[in-house]
C-alpha cells in the first residue's frame, strides 16, 4: 500500500454515475457551471461551495472538511469549471491520502513573492494562494518532484491513472499560475495553488 498524496481516478464519465466518486462529483461541475472562459471570480465563494459539494464524500471517509477565507482578496479572472475541477482533484486526493480520516482545511490568502535576484525594488508577484491542508500519510521526499506527473500515483493498481494532480497542474499553469506542494511523511500535505492577482491602480 503507497504513501503519499494519492490521485484518485478522473476517467470520462458513463451513463451510470455512483454518488460520491470523483467522476460524478466532476460531472456534477460540469452540468452547474458553463464553460465561458475567464471572468472575475470570488475565489472564497468558489471554496465554500466546493466544500459544500465534497462534504457528504467526505462524511463517509470520516474527513471533516474545513474552510478558512482571509478578507483581503480580491476577485480574480480565472475559468471558474476548471478551477473547480483543479480544486476538487487535490481535495478528492487529500481525502484519499487520509484513510484513518481527520481534519482538512482549504485556506485562502494573500501571498507576496520578491524576485529571485532579492531585489524588492524589481517589484513584487502578488498571489491568491489557495491551501489544502490534510492529515494524511505524506508524501516521501523523493517523490515530491514527480507528483504532477501524468500517470504518476502511490495508490494500488486498479483504483486510479494518477491523471489528477497532473489535470490540477495544467489547469494552474493555464491561468499563469503555480503550484507548490509541502509535505513529510507521516505529517501530512499542503497543496497551494498560486493565481495572480492584478497589480492595483
Amino acid at each position: 500500500r503507497g504513501q503519499g498524496f494519492v490521485q484518485g481516478p478522473h476517467q470520462p464519465v458513463g451513463r451510470h454515475r455512483q454518488p460520491g466518486r470523483p467522476e460524478h462529483l466532476q460531472a456534477l461541475v460540469q452540468e452547474r457551471i458553463p464553460v465561458l472562459g475567464p471572468a472575475p471570480v470570488d475565489l472564497c465563494g468558489l471554496i465554500k461551495g466546493t466544500v459544500e459539494l465534497l462534504r457528504p464524500m467526505a462524511r463517509k471517509t470520516r474527513v471533516t472538511l474545513k474552510s478558512d477565507c482571509a478578507p483581503d482578496v480580491p476577485h480574480v479572472s480565472v475559468d471558474q469549471a476548471q478551477l473547480q475541477q483543479a480544486l476538487i482533484n487535490v481535495i478528492v486526493n487529500g481525502m484519499q491520502a487520509m484513510p484513518g480520516g481527520g481534519d482538512m482545511s482549504v485556506c485562502l490568502s494573500r501571498r507576496e513573492t520578491i524576485p529571485a535576484d532579492g531585489n524588492i525594488d524589481n517589484g513584487t508577484t502578488k498571489w491568491a494562494a489557495i491551501s489544502v491542508i490534510d492529515q494524511g500519510v505524506g508524501i516521501p521526499r523523493e517523490h515530491l518532484q514527480t507528483v504532477f506527473d501524468p500517470f504518476f500515483t502511490t495508490k494500488e493498481v486498479g483504483t486510479g491513472t494518477g491523471l489528477g494532480l497532473s489535470i490540477t497542474h495544467g489547469i494552474v499553469t493555464e491561468h499563469q499560475g503555480r503550484i507548490e506542494v509541502e509535505s513529510a511523511v507521516g505529517e501530512g500535505t499542503t497543496v497551494t495553488i498560486l493565481l495572480p492577482l492584478e497589480e492595483e491602480a
